[in-house]
């Protein structure tokens, strides 16, 4: 049984049932899904992918790190508890790189583990099963904090 579920959006829909225009696949920023259970993952990306992102899945630490050394993600899923390791390792690796968002999900929540992830530099902790609103608030915390550091950077770069 899935943790989590939405009504499938097609590709160019965008929340209010309209064509998005200039929202082409290569405009998108990158996620990574980092979810073992298949159902899981393939509904969180569902939701990601709503939500404007291109994504891509992995289903342990090992595979998602295969991932990560191909491209550059704006934003990272990962569920704490992983078949080949703690998802928290994740997080601390990735938590130091401020272009890179990291959004805990997990079932087995503590107020431990929420305080260090976020310690450690994630952008929020969602615990299953998932309330969609609140991942799609999220997500879209998640858009605009990618956007903001993506003018961040241009305006530096005019500066220069």
């Amino acid at each position: 049984m899935s943790s989590v579920s939405d009504r499938s959006l097609s590709r160019d829909e965008n929340r209010d049932g309209e064509q998005d225009r200039n929202d082409r696949p290569e405009d998108r920023p990158m996620a990574i899904v980092i979810e073992d259970e298949p159902d899981a993952c393939e509904a969180l990306a569902r939701i990601v992918e709503s939500e404007g992102f291109s994504v891509e899945t992995a289903d342990s630490i090992k595979s998602a790190e295969a991932r990560l050394r191909h491209g550059r993600p704006g934003l990272v899923i990962a569920d704490l508890q992983l078949p080949d390791g703690d998802g928290i390792e994740i997080v601390r690796r990735l938590g130091e790189d401020p272009s890179i968002e990291v959004v805990v999900v997990t079932g087995s929540a503590s107020i431990d583990t929420a305080v260090e992830a976020m310690r450690l530099g994630a952008f929020d902790y969602v615990t299953k099963p998932v309330d969609v609103a609140r991942l799609k608030l999220v997500l879209m915390s998640v858009r605009r904090t990618l956007g903001l550091h993506g003018q961040i950077g241009s305006l530096r770069n005019e500066l220069r």
